[in-house]
């Protein structure tokens, strides 16, 4: 998969992504939004070949209520289509935020909302990605659901340990893509020259 940052023409399929498979959906003037404002804020994932978004998180740095206080990032929405989880890209394209975050606004802390319900989410975000919970939000959802406001670390000396690892995998993934395109182009290759044999054979008969 390739994990980049989102371009406008992604928007429609970002939607798409959060119609499928969240419970809190946004209007196509939300993104817009969010784009226009913030284009470095939106990552998105991408079928190899095909030209379409499996997943996405958008975020934003919230704005200072004061000159005190401490700059922070907040993941706004985060979704990778049900096919193509397992595949560690959530944790691919949350780490890119984080790092966008710290590098381009010198972020603090990222902080995100999640169900009280959503055990799997929990444990990326806790497990995986290093988040701890913040505060507990009394039925926070519009559903009367609670939440979990949690929340991870997002300063600039974080990455001298976890950007190479980030990259590792983006690398990975470009090296497996490349290997399947030569893979296929191979095969066509093949079938092409077996193609031409069985013909010259028939012209002798």
């Amino acid at each position: 998969m390739n994990c980049r940052r989102a371009m406008f023409s992604d928007l429609l399929e970002m939607q798409n992504c959060n119609l499928k498979n969240l419970a809190e959906n946004y209007s196509y003037r939300y993104y817009l939004f969010h784009y226009l404002a913030s284009p470095e804020m939106l990552e998105v994932a991408e079928v190899p070949g095909k030209q379409k978004i499996c997943g996405y998180v958008m975020s934003q740095m919230e704005e200072k209520g004061n000159a005190k206080d401490i700059p922070h990032g907040h993941i706004t929405s985060v979704s990778v289509l049900r096919t193509y989880r397992k595949l560690g890209l959530a944790t691919t394209l949350m780490k890119m935020a984080e790092r966008s975050m710290g590098e381009i606004y010198n972020s603090d802390h990222v902080i995100l909302n999640v169900r009280e319900s959503n055990m799997a989410a929990k444990h990326l975000y806790q497990k995986t990605l290093g988040f701890i919970v913040d505060e507990r939000g009394i039925e926070y959802y519009n559903d009367g659901e609670n939440s979990y406001t949690m929340k991870a670390s997002t300063k600039r000396e974080i990455w001298n340990h976890t950007s190479k690892a980030i990259q590792s995998k983006i690398d990975e993934e470009k090296q497996k893509k490349d290997q399947e395109a030569n893979s296929s182009e191979n095969n066509k290759t093949q079938k092409e020259g077996q193609s031409r044999s069985t013909g010259k054979g028939k012209k002798k008969r």
